[in-house]
């Protein structure tokens, strides 16, 4: 007897659960003209720096970012240097071998059409190592290591 109220109890509240209600919200999301999306940044790593143009997409459509050709992008630091990227495919631009150095400033700028956009950052120095540590878990019978990382960040 006691078997079949738990069974009867089980099966009224799965009855109500998968029974719920449902309300279906129509939401008006207004479209908007797709905007130029620019990808990149400048290592300190020797080799090629790649800049890719795309444009943004309406939040309803597949995320499949249709490239930008045809632009003029030139990167400048605050030494006089001019490194301008050439389109290797379309939407990425590409230029180098350059290294970046840190603590000039780099300033891009992208024509595209009539349009032209500008940004500048400055590159931060690296922070140096003090030193690694390794520490030892034990889980049950396992025996974990990891590993930290230990530096003093400079203020800025």
């Amino acid at each position: 007897m006691l078997k079949n109220i738990i069974y009867i109890n089980l099966l009224a509240a799965s009855v109500l659960l998968f029974a719920s209600c449902e309300k279906v919200i129509d939401v008006d999301i207004k479209e908007s003209p797709n905007q130029l999306v620019i990808q990149g940044n400048i290592t300190n790593n020797e080799g090629i720096q790649t800049i890719k143009l795309s444009e943004s997409v309406a939040y309803t459509e597949s995320s499949i970012y249709p490239p930008v050709s045809g632009a003029n992008v030139v990167v400048t630091d605050n030494e006089g240097n001019a490194f301008t990227f050439a389109e290797s495919q379309p939407g990425v631009y590409v230029a180098g071998p350059m290294t970046g150095i840190a603590g000039r400033t780099y300033t891009m700028n992208v024509k595209v059409k009539d349009k032209t956009y500008t940004a500048s950052s400055t590159m931060p120095a690296m922070v140096p190592l003090d030193s690694l540590s390794i520490t030892k878990i034990t889980f049950g019978s396992n025996e974990l290591k990891t590993v930290s990382i230990h530096f003093t960040d400079p203020a800025g």
